[in-house]
């Protein structure tokens, strides 16, 4: 059986799929060129995922993750740090299909997935 391609979203050998969304408390997020920023409060432009679960540890602009090129790059926005699969993010990194990025004292994760073309489904 080959490999299934993500919608819109393989390298430019089409094989290897980057993450189209980010998945938190099962809402799929659409990742862009334009970040997403990831903490306690909406950012006053642009686009977030605003964390509603009474943790300590989490910044207002936690993080962010952004479509740059042909990959998905996380930033550390906050001062008690951001972990990509449970090791901590210094500065960016790049994030790829099934990673998990956890924050906050009570471990808040959101998970980076890919969406099918439809015709694949």
């Amino acid at each position: 059986m080959g490999r299934r391609r993500a919608l819109s979203c393989c390298g430019t050998d089409g094989l290897f799929p980057r993450p189209t969304h980010l998945l938190y408390r099962n809402i799929a997020y659409p990742l862009t060129a334009t970040p997403l920023t990831v903490g306690t409060q909406l950012p006053a432009e642009g686009r977030g995922i605003r964390i509603v679960a009474d943790t300590g540890g989490i910044d207002p602009q936690h993080c962010a993750v952004r479509l740059q090129g042909e990959k998905v790059v996380l930033t550390d926005l906050s001062s008690n740090g951001t972990f990509l699969n449970d090791r901590r993010v210094e500065g960016s990194v790049v994030v790829n299909i099934g990673d998990a990025i956890r924050m906050g004292t009570i471990a808040e994760t959101i998970v980076s997935i890919a969406c099918l073309d439809p015709n694949e489904a």
